[in-house]
């Protein structure tokens, strides 16, 4: 089954909507581009809140992605595990914050 998540990511990044990395997202966030910034389920807690208090300061949505760093990093095309991604394109912004906050059917 595919994960429309990972897809839509996925989509955002061929499109250039996507920003990773924690440092190239707060540089992002600080020049008002990112609309949503998501991190990885299994980023560090450290991670987690600087990037949470980064966007309460700058009022920019923020999201655990619900996933681990791996899936992100493999929908995005990125070699390398990152934990941070900001969305800078507002229809996937949209997009993404609906599937995450669908309810899960368990």
């Amino acid at each position: 089954m595919r994960d429309k998540f990972l897809d839509t990511l996925g989509m955002a990044k061929k499109s250039g909507g996507l920003v990773c990395g924690a440092e190239l997202v707060i540089a992002s966030i600080r020049k008002g581009r990112v609309l949503l910034a998501l991190y990885a389920e299994d980023a560090s807690g450290g991670t987690k809140k600087k990037i949470s208090d980064k966007c309460s300061f700058y009022n920019v949505a923020v999201a655990s992605a619900g996933r681990p760093m791996s899936d992100l990093s493999h929908a995005a095309g990125l070699i390398r595990p990152t934990a941070v991604m900001g969305v800078t394109n507002k229809n996937f912004a949209d997009i993404l914050l609906n599937i995450i906050n669908q309810p899960k059917n368990n």
